[in-house]
């Protein structure tokens, strides 16, 4: 087909199928609750017919109609995807952008707490303080801190019960005022 025929043919196309497609894009727009439904189906209407250009030198006028809806179909998945994609960087964003708010403020909020719960550590006894210590600071179990200063795990778990007990008290008390 020649250039001028082809022309004509999507002319034709276009006159014939533009009403459907844009129905077929704002049942599809209109689903995905868009600010503009009419907008986005008229501006994907507008691609179809774009792309079809790309084709017309394959366009037959007995398949043109399952061909115009079969691209129409294609370009609704591939939005319907970038949509995906765009919603879950913005979250991905968001959710950094939180991470870092709660990393900013957490550095001073949680410098003072634990300021304060330094404070009331080293007013404890001393072997309350090493138990509480090495269970919150460094994160070993009751017995590793039992076998490491060599007395029995139950005393340790009194030891930490005790000593969590008074410095969550202290803490309370501290953010209460």
């Amino acid at each position: 087909m020649d250039g001028l025929n082809s022309r004509r043919l999507i002319t034709k196309i276009y006159e014939r199928y533009s009403d459907d497609v844009l129905r077929y894009f704002l049942k599809y727009t209109g689903s995905q609750c868009l600010a503009e439904p009419m907008a986005q189906a008229e501006d994907m209407r507008q691609d179809l017919f774009v792309k079809l250009m790309d084709y017309e030198d394959i366009i037959v006028d007995e398949t043109a109609k399952s061909f115009v809806f079969t691209i129409a179909h294609r370009m609704i998945i591939d939005h319907a995807r970038h949509l995906q994609f765009v919603r879950r960087s913005m979250k991905a964003m968001a959710d950094s952008e939180t991470d870092r708010f709660w990393q900013d403020s957490e550095t001073l909020e949680c410098k003072q707490i634990r300021e304060l719960e330094i404070k009331k550590m080293h007013t404890l006894p001393q072997r309350m303080a090493q138990v509480y210590e090495m269970t919150r600071f460094q994160g070993l179990s009751s017995q590793e801190i039992a076998d490491r200063i060599h007395i029995s795990k139950r005393t340790v778990e009194y030891h930490l019960l005790m000593s969590r007990k008074e410095v969550r008290s202290s803490l309370r008390m501290a953010i209460n005022s």
